[in-house]
């Protein structure tokens, strides 16, 4: 018999847990679109801290020719609940910029967003 489904909201430190545990670049946004929580793997890639990052400061790491871009697709996903997928680059904490695929899902109360690019099967140096 399988255990009763424990909705992960319901215990903040497994949610930590888990997404400290993933290789990808984790956040979650406020239902205003601002930046409320980053894992572990943010802070070792972009050598930015917590208040470095939060609201807009996902923006300093972004790269300068993606933001408009980026901005206007996460804009319209917040507005209509339609999922978001993007491909941008983040500068790493060495200054090094590397190309991600950010998918998110909205939801009411928060999103979460997963950017790929530490998986060695989604990681690129170059688009097509």
């Amino acid at each position: 018999m399988l255990p009763e489904h424990k909705d992960s909201t319901d215990n903040p430190q497994d949610f930590q847990f888990l997404a400290d545990s993933l290789p990808q670049l984790i956040w979650v946004t406020g239902p205003d679109g601002n930046h409320i929580y980053y894992n572990q793997r943010w802070y070792e890639y972009t050598g930015l801290d917590y208040e470095q990052s939060r609201n807009q400061g996902w923006s300093l790491v972004l790269h300068p020719e993606d933001y408009q871009r980026t901005l206007e697709v996460w804009r319209y996903s917040l507005m209509t609940g339609e999922p978001y997928q993007i491909e941008y680059r983040f500068r790493r904490y060495d200054g090094v910029y590397r190309w991600f695929l950010g998918q998110a899902l909205p939801q009411k109360t928060c999103t979460v967003t997963l950017s790929s690019g530490l998986v060695p099967v989604l990681t690129f140096t170059s688009r097509s």
